[in-house]
């Protein structure tokens, strides 16, 4: 009776306040079919077909403290493993948030896309990519602590990881990877929204003389009016060599909503990468059409010149279905 008493006491206190109205529930599945052919050095070779899936889950909490303040936890779950969690502090514009791929970041597209990414899409054969692949993890993906403020038509962050990994210990301490720091901010007016961020990837051994700090910087522009939006991005990777150390990648997005329910997608990218002789070029297009719960998209991808050599091209189907609860 007394342990059962003690249980009773202490679900009390961890759960007093929460009301069931604080808590919702939520989700998606998503599908996809792929086909990948490949155009090796103007030699046809065998490409790659199949279907995936995706499914996510999340639970949300959110309440008020003592003092005033609001408080948010949140659990998301992708298939069936823990991948998002988060616990933030938010007095008037000021939110403190720690937790692990979540809150404000430079990491992604910032140009209007219909659905999943170009770097998707390609089925990851592509060397564009939406953030720094040299990093150990982004900021955004590992254990990290997050400031921001908000104010009218726009925001400040900063983020810090102790370490650039996502361990998922409640007392781990780590040493094989470096320290991580972001900045960023976002500014709207008027359809006009702009974007920039910059996150620096600590060098674990500081006595390598041969490696110094790993960078990716991010700015990014997009423009809405009416069904139309247009949006340009620049990200710079570095990777802390002395040479053909800088990649710079650039992409555009155009969608056309033609009525309530399909839009239109365009997406061209190019990334530039020191010490090659080739760019290597990325074109999709996309057509998505919403059926209320479910959204239906099919986009075709063809990229150029993979990996920065010549004649080494892919063409890429994908199409997918998105449904949320």
């Amino acid at each position: 009776m007394k342990k059962l008493l003690t249980a009773t006491a202490l679900t009390s206190v961890l759960f007093a306040g929460a009301a069931v109205s604080d808590v919702k529930v939520g989700g998606n599945v998503e599908w996809t079919y792929n086909s990948i052919s490949y155009d090796k050095a103007a030699s046809e070779t065998s490409g790659s077909r199949g279907f995936g899936s995706e499914e996510n889950f999340n639970i949300t909490y959110t309440g008020e403290l003592n003092n005033g303040m609001a408080v948010k936890a949140y659990v998301g779950l992708e298939d069936g493993s823990s991948n998002e969690s988060y616990t933030s502090i938010t007095s008037g514009g000021t939110t403190i948030l720690w937790g692990i791929d979540a809150g404000p970041n430079s990491k992604g597209t910032f140009v209007p896309t219909v659905g999943d990414d170009l770097a998707d899409t390609s089925g990851g054969v592509s060397s564009y990519k939406y953030e720094n692949a040299q990093l150990a993890k982004a900021v955004h993906d590992a254990n990290h602590i997050s400031l921001e403020q908000k104010f009218e038509g726009g925001s400040v962050y900063v983020n810090y990881a102790p370490a650039l990994d996502n361990s998922a210990s409640d007392s781990a301490v780590v040493t094989t990877v470096g320290s991580g720091t972001e900045i960023g901010a976002s500014f709207s007016v008027e359809g006009l929204k702009i974007v920039a961020g910059r996150e620096t990837g600590k060098n674990l051994n500081d006595s390598d003389s041969t490696t110094s700090d790993l960078t990716d910087t991010v700015l990014a522009a997009s423009y809405n009016f009416g069904n139309i939006a247009v949006g340009y991005q620049q990200r710079t990777l570095d990777d802390g060599t002395a040479s053909n150390s800088d990649t710079k990648m650039t992409t555009l997005g155009v969608t056309y909503a033609a009525n309530d329910n399909m839009t239109v997608g365009l997406q061209l990218t190019k990334s530039d990468k020191d010490g090659s002789t080739n760019d290597e070029e990325g074109q999709a297009i996309t057509i998505g059409y919403s059926l209320g719960a479910m959204a239906v998209q099919a986009t075709y991808t063809q990229i150029d010149n993979v990996g920065y050599a010549a004649n080494d091209d892919v063409d890429a189907i994908q199409i997918r279905t998105l449904t949320k609860f």
